[in-house]
């Protein structure tokens, strides 16, 4: 009886962390509509936990969604965004800011698109 009461209390102990971190997942699947109501404080906080965007942009480039898709399909995922000069659309996900009046560090997502506008490719910067 001793021993498998101190085998339930290290198997409790040993799986719980475990179990704590799986469902405490801190991703999400991507979702068009939640990506562009996600404006303002909420990508200024800084707590991934809290910033939807933060939360999605891993599904994002894990599944590839941006990658050969027209200018226009993009803009309609992620919202209005200009081209810039060099090919990309840049859409911010975290702006993190501590005592400055400059943030503490910035977070885009970025999508380069080839001379026909799609998209070949989408990183974090």
């Amino acid at each position: 009886m001793v021993k498998s009461k101190a085998f339930i209390q290290w198997a409790f102990l040993v799986l719980l962390p475990q179990v704590l971190f799986v469902s405490c997942s801190t991703r999400e699947d991507f979702d068009s509509n939640k990506w562009k109501s996600t404006t303002g404080e909420r990508l200024m906080c800084g707590i991934r936990d809290t910033n939807p965007r933060a939360l999605m942009v891993q599904n994002l480039l894990d599944s590839k969604l941006l990658i050969g898709q027209d200018y226009d399909k993009v803009q309609d995922l992620l919202g209005k965004e200009r081209i810039g000069e060099d090919s990309t659309v840049r859409y911010l996900v975290i702006e993190k800011y501590q005592w400055n009046i400059d943030p503490e560090y910035v977070t885009f997502l970025v999508v380069q698109f080839d001379s026909n506008m799609r998209a070949i490719d989408a990183f974090l910067e």
